[in-house]
Formats: structure tokens, C-alpha cells, sequence
């Protein structure tokens, strides 16, 4: 995987321990372990050469440089889903299209 990718894919990952404010519940939105959560949340600390999350209250809130870190993070991840979203809808339509076209064909 590409560099920018695997920062792409830390911060969606810093993104979910935001809003959820723990690494499990983060890890239970992603869908995989509250190990790989604190690994790959220290490997964009490093990156960032800045600490990114400070425990409050037994909860996770983003430092002043865990907000720079995610920048536009929200709105990217809105964007990106929405031009997932489409490329999806279009391949079903290509996809019937084309199981339209093999039944009209067999048909002859």
C-alpha cells in the first residue's frame, strides 16, 4: 500500500476513536482489533511527530494537533463515500445492462 494511503486509512481510524472516544468502540465501528486501532494510531503520531489523543474522563478527545492531523478528515470521508456510492450505483446499472443484453442474445 501507497504511504499516502496508509495515512488516509490511520486517519479514518484517528476519525472514529473521535467520535466514538474509545479504541474498542472505534475498533467495533471498523470492524477489526483495538490493537490494530493503538498501532495504527501510533504510527501517525510518529508521523505527525505530535501526540495526536489525550485520555479524558476514560474517554479519548484529539489535541489541538489531532484536529490539525484531521484536517478536513470528516468532509474527505463524506466525499470519498459519495463517489464510492456512485461508482457502485452505475456498475448495477452496467451490470444489468449487460444481463438484459446476454438474455436478448441467448434468446436468438
Amino acid at each position: 500500500m501507497h504511504p499516502c494511503m496508509e495515512t488516509w486509512d490511520d486517519l479514518r481510524i484517528l476519525l472514529a476513536v473521535h467520535r466514538s472516544g474509545t479504541l474498542s468502540a472505534a475498533a467495533r465501528e471498523l470492524g477489526v482489533n483495538q490493537s490494530t486501532v493503538s498501532r495504527r494510531v501510533a504510527r501517525l503520531t510518529k508521523v505527525f511527530s505530535a501526540t495526536l489523543l489525550e485520555a479524558r474522563s476514560g474517554r479519548y478527545a484529539l489535541t489541538s494537533a489531532g484536529l490539525l492531523a484531521l484536517g478536513s478528515g470528516p468532509v474527505v470521508h463524506r466525499d470519498v463515500f459519495l463517489v464510492i456510492h456512485r461508482a457502485m450505483s452505475r456498475l448495477r446499472r452496467i451490470r444489468a445492462v449487460c444481463a438484459f443484453v446476454e438474455q436478448a442474445l441467448a434468446a436468438m
